[in-house]
């Protein structure tokens, strides 16, 4: 189960992201229409709502939040509550508004062709290591692999996956693929023609962070330190479930949960890349890949204070906190909050992407953490 990033969720401390040292990563955050434009929203609209352009349909969305609690404390065997979030509640909408972005970022130029190289080197691995695939051409190239990558889009905005909302998950999210094509009793085995996005996995998503951008939306009308929450974690959530896509679209090549990420495909992979759950391989990491492509290096959300003073932050765990790109070099800078809001009016235009990064660049001994920048 791929996890992208480390978010603290409430009542929990922070912890550092992977080979990123030093200031830790702040609760961050959100789908059914588009994320909207930056600007303060009118009052009493809800998160998700906008007259921005981009916003695009998505068919099928289940959301459903799992209880910060077991039903019975007293047994630890016992399961938490899931209920349907629903869809005309402001949670609903702040999740549908960041799945509607990180789907339009993988559908974006940069974002598609990111799938495509992707993809076709899946393919051309498993051919080589004789592992599992279902990849119908003979050959993988861009003029075999595009059209999958296309079905593959229209699936999600047809059915998206199922989302879960909890706080029981130690990053902004985490996926769980399965093996969709796996043949069932008596049933010929599935070919990437019987794929159906929406029954080949879900993505668990940080629920504080959402809670938190309803927050956020609401307040702005009055605290202005709430619009840089609502952009900032709003834009990183968008970036989260396009990277637990970008895993999901793995096992669309493979037709199972395994084998994983070749570990050529990755950025930064001393710091991404991990053991295979058997120990007998290294897996890389598709969604951070698809990040550098994307953005031009790895995104890292990081609280403002150090660790000991956050409670002097007056937004304390709703802080926005600060977005850094990480470049092929470990080295890193701060992401522009005019680069924000051109993704946030869907502009996915050689002037937006890459993302525009500002300040000095921090290289890993000055370190993000070991004082404000």
């Amino acid at each position: 189960m791929p996890n992208r990033g480390p978010t603290p969720v409430a009542n929990q401390p922070a912890t550092p992201s992977k080979g990123a040292p030093g200031r830790q990563p702040t609760p961050t955050g959100t789908r059914s229409g588009s994320p909207g434009p930056p600007g303060k929203q009118p009052a009493g609209q809800n998160p998700g709502q906008s007259s921005g352009q981009g916003s695009g349909h998505i068919g099928g969305l289940k959301i459903t939040d799992e209880a910060d609690h077991l039903q019975n404390p007293n047994y630890p065997e016992s399961e938490y509550q899931q209920t349907d979030v629903p869809a005309h509640s402001s949670l609903f909408l702040a999740v549908s508004a960041a799945v509607n972005l990180g789907i339009a970022l993988l559908e974006c130029d940069r974002g598609k062709t990111s799938l495509v190289n992707i993809g076709i080197e899946v393919v051309r691995a498993a051919i080589r290591f004789q592992t599992p695939h279902v990849f119908p051409d003979t050959e993988a190239n861009r003029t075999t692999m595009t059209p999958h990558v296309d079905e593959f889009l229209r699936q999600l905005r047809g059915q998206f996956v199922p989302i879960l909302l909890t706080n029981h998950i130690g990053g902004e999210a985490r996926v769980t693929r399965f093996n969709w094509a796996q043949a069932q009793a008596g049933q010929p085995a599935k070919t990437m023609k019987d794929y159906v996005a929406a029954q080949a996995g879900f993505i668990k998503i940080n629920k504080f962070v959402f809670e938190t951008l309803v927050v956020a939306c609401r307040e702005r009308q009055t605290n202005g330190a709430y619009d840089k929450v609502y952009e900032l974690q709003m834009f990183l959530m968008a970036i989260a479930i396009a990277h637990e896509v970008a895993h999901l679209f793995v096992s669309f090549r493979h037709g199972s949960y395994r084998p994983n990420t070749p570990a050529s495909i990755t950025f930064l992979p001393m710091w991404y890349n991990k053991p295979s759950p058997d120990g007998l391989s290294i897996d890389g990491e598709s969604g951070r890949r698809w990040e550098a492509d994307v953005f031009g290096g790895a995104i890292e959300h990081f609280a403002e204070p150090i660790p000991e003073e956050l409670d002097k932050h007056p937004l304390k765990q709703r802080q926005a906190g600060d977005l850094w790109l990480f470049d092929a070099h470990e080295n890193a800078q701060l992401v522009e909050r005019a680069a924000i809001r051109r993704v946030f009016a869907f502009d996915f235009s050689p002037q937006a992407l890459p993302l525009r990064t500002a300040g000095p660049l921090l290289t890993m001994s000055t370190s993000i953490g070991l004082d404000t920048p």
